[in-house]
């Protein structure tokens, strides 16, 4: 029974996805209902408790799977930034107390390049930017260097591009990453956002992170501790 629990996993259509969360809930939380095929099978090793459960996810149904499961969710802003206000709207009105969670909890995961100064922080983020730029035309491949992204011969097409690509994220120096996330939560009505940074020097990006903790007067402990900093 458990192997066919695991092995459920491996080939389902995406159909699936609202009862595999479901059954990932039941299973962390021992609440399988009794009528339920694998309401036998028990996750071990037990524990007094479940860890929170979070759903990351970019729109509309997203959304609404953790508002009807009762789960927290994040909004993954770095993935669709157009469609945040909606999505968190859907998961307000619609959430629903199933497991240890009360009220809606939600959180905005965001782009984040912070330098000392503005004009480094875009350098820095030139990276990310021919990375994507590559993946859109079907050129999959490590994020590159700095050099290589500032020699980079772009089109005028590419350029545009790369200046909706750099948009879509936080860059600058700290005091400009602040002002634009603060103003982010503000308008969404979140006390939480999830941090992620994309370079191709990890110094850069550690330096990134400890830049943003102390511009929210965070510890720099916390913000390099993991590859992504909450920032309240």
């Amino acid at each position: 029974m458990t192997a066919a629990v695991l092995a459920q996993g491996r080939v389902q259509p995406i159909e699936r996805f609202g009862q595999q969360l479901s059954d990932l809930a039941g299973f962390l939380y021992d609440a399988l209902p009794p009528d339920h095929p694998y309401h036998h099978v028990h996750a071990t090793p037990r524990s007094p408790g479940a860890p929170e459960m979070w759903l990351l996810g970019s729109g509309g149904d997203s959304a609404a799977y953790a508002a009807v499961l009762g789960l927290a969710f994040s909004y993954a802003h770095f993935i669709n930034p157009n469609a945040a206000e909606e999505s968190l709207s859907t998961y307000r009105e619609h959430f629903r107390p199933l497991f240890e969670l009360e009220a809606p909890r939600a959180s905005v995961a965001v782009r984040v390049v912070c330098a000392d100064t503005a004009a480094e922080a875009r350098q820095i983020a030139s990276s990310f930017a021919l990375q994507r730029l590559r993946m859109e035309q079907g050129r999959l491949g490590r994020v590159p260097s700095v050099q290589e992204a500032l020699a980079y011969p772009y089109s005028e097409a590419e350029l545009a591009r790369v200046e909706v690509i750099l948009g879509q994220g936080f860059v600058g120096d700290p005091a400009q990453v602040k002002a634009r996330l603060t103003d982010l939560a503000t308008a969404l009505q979140i006390d939480e956002l999830v941090v992620v940074t994309i370079t191709h020097d990890p110094v850069a990006r550690r330096r990134s992170y400890e830049l943003l903790a102390d511009a929210f007067e965070l510890s720099r402990s916390h913000a390099a501790s993991s590859p992504s900093a909450a920032a309240k």
